[in-house]
């Protein structure tokens, strides 16, 4: 078990100045991920509740607003890609303390 606790220690060693980075990383795939199984549900409910329905008549005289929300969803799932910069940050700082020892 004290061998265990050695190697565990080594490693958060080596990841020592990127921890920020996984994150960070981390975050941004769960909102990712949130955020790409909400647009199916935006459509689901616009169709469904809103063009078939008579619950929401003012959101069916204003269709814009759901587009609108459909656009802004769109777009913060377009910033996905920060999610792999800061995942590409952390990898590139642990292979340089691993083999590079700085």
């Amino acid at each position: 078990m004290r061998e265990k606790h050695k190697k565990i220690k080594l490693i958060l060693q080596f990841f020592e100045g990127s921890k920020k980075y996984f994150v960070a990383a981390v975050i941004a795939s769960l909102a990712t991920t949130i955020l790409n199984a909400l647009t199916p549900q935006i459509f689901r409910f616009s169709i469904d509740e809103v063009l078939n329905g008579d619950k929401y008549i003012f959101l069916s005289e204003h269709l814009w607003i759901v587009s609108g929300l459909l656009i802004a969803v769109a777009v913060l799932s377009g910033f996905s890609m920060i999610f792999y910069l800061l995942f590409c940050f952390s990898i590139y700082f642990s292979i340089n303390r691993i083999f590079f020892h700085y």
